[in-house]
């Protein structure tokens, strides 16, 4: 019996779905080259991303940016990544209070 025929099946979805990543660690070329080719397959996606994108400010601007000129909504949630500096890496995002602050002031919409 197809499905056409069975009075319980239901119609495929037609909205949105809720899709997430995490660990993208754009530092690296390879990890980098995989954000740029994400694309979502519905005009009502969101994203979910979830921690380690990178741990300079400018790379995470970058990905963010480019995910939300692609999916409905991208919501982040900072990862250890985002959260530690080390000499070489001062412009990242050192504590919540800091990331909250430099976050609501980028040109990105971003949750």
């Amino acid at each position: 019996m197809t499905t056409e025929n069975r009075s319980d099946a239901r119609p495929a979805p037609t909205g949105g779905r809720l899709l997430a990543v995490s660990d993208l660690h754009i530092s690296y070329q390879e990890n980098r080259d995989l954000v740029e080719k994400l694309q979502p397959t519905h005009p009502d996606d969101w994203l979910l991303v979830a921690g380690d994108v990178a741990e300079l400010t400018t790379s995470i601007e970058w990905a963010l940016r480019l995910l939300a000129e692609r999916f409905a909504r991208v919501v982040w949630v900072p990862g250890n990544h985002e959260l530690w500096t080390t000499p070489r890496t001062r412009s990242s995002c050192a504590a919540w209070p800091a990331t909250s602050t430099w976050w609501s002031s980028a040109a990105v919409s971003v949750w």
